[in-house]
């Protein structure tokens, strides 16, 4: 990690920040920083904006991240629109609290993660991820084996469901509601999460057995009776979560997403730095075009992120 501790991170001052954003800018193409961005709709919007957030992740290589409700429209949209490099779908399940009990959550991501193909037919997938809230007020009540077996029985089902389906599985996320937790917390609750799943869940490559990759997402960035900058991402939560889920590697595949009033170009950047893109020579730690499986932004405002990072960083 470029940071070392968070006390590093906090104390860093706006010229070194500034600076640290160019290299890592320098390192990424406008493509690879793209697919970084899940561009994000979660809102009241009518159901009918999410083309708009189709065509717009699309056109510039980002991901897509919405609720059920739109899933099937945006899946359709982006059958009609993709390029050869379509665009992930996720869909983020017990939205926006996630204190549905274990039996909700798991018959919601049941119901996203069959739904039918659009076409008619068999059962097809066409959801990529499913990003799954925790209930913090279990963990926040001392309840963390509830709390993790919550989370085990989706993540038993989605490995199960689609190993019988022979697909491949979809990556799942783990929305843990950072800003209620203290920093401490975080930290515990991203190793406790990442300990009960990666252990489970193993697959072959050239034949050695590695643990299936794991998303670790600090909020929704919306929560009802709170304003939207009470579960906004900060820096230091990102940190706390990758200091929590250790390095990326192939013996330890834990994306981190950032999101929750995330709207510029450097706040961006700033995640994906505290998130564990670059080592501590600020030399990204993978192959720019597998940039997005190590960290991820999530954000609303997708669309001008990636103009502004082609205006700013690649002249």
């Amino acid at each position: 990690m470029l940071f070392e501790t968070l006390e590093e991170l906090q104390e860093c001052d706006k010229r070194r920040m500034s600076m640290y954003r160019r290299e890592l800018a320098m390192q990424l193409t406008a493509s690879s920083f793209n697919a970084c961005i899940d561009h994000t709709l979660l809102d009241e919007s009518p159901v009918e904006q999410v083309d708009v957030v189709v065509d717009e992740a699309v056109k510039r290589g980002m991901q897509i991240c919405t609720d059920y409700t739109r899933l099937v429209r945006a899946y359709k949209r982006k059958q009609e629109k993709a390029n050869k490099k379509s665009p992930l779908i996720s869909v983020v399940c017990d939205f926006p609290r996630g204190k549905g009990s274990g039996k909700k959550k798991l018959d919601e991501a049941k119901k996203i993660l069959e739904e039918a193909d659009p076409k008619g037919g068999a059962h097809r997938r066409i959801v990529d991820e499913l990003d799954l809230v925790a209930n913090a007020d279990l963990y926040l009540k001392r309840k963390s084996a509830q709390y993790v077996q919550e989370i085990k029985d989706v993540a038993d089902w989605v490995h199960v469901y689609w190993k019988e389906q022979e697909k491949p599985t979809p990556l799942l996320k783990v929305i843990i509601q950072a800003w209620r937790l203290k920093d401490p917390e975080i930290i515990t609750t991203v190793s406790t999460c990442i300990a009960a799943l990666s252990k489970e869940y193993r697959y072959l490559k050239n034949g050695k057995e590695y643990p299936m990759p794991i998303g670790i997402k600090n909020s929704t960035g919306f929560h009802p009776g709170y304003d939207l900058k009470d579960c906004a991402a900060t820096p230091e939560h990102i940190w706390l979560m990758r200091n929590g889920a250790g390095d990326y590697s192939d013996d330890n595949p834990v994306l981190i997403k950032a999101a929750g009033s995330i709207r510029t170009v450097d706040s961006a950047l700033d995640m994906m730095l505290a998130g564990g893109l670059v080592n501590r020579s600020l030399e990204l730690i993978v192959k720019p075009r597998e940039a997005y499986r190590v960290v991820r932004v999530g954000a609303s405002k997708g669309a001008k992120i990636a103009d502004d990072f082609r205006k700013k960083y690649q002249k």
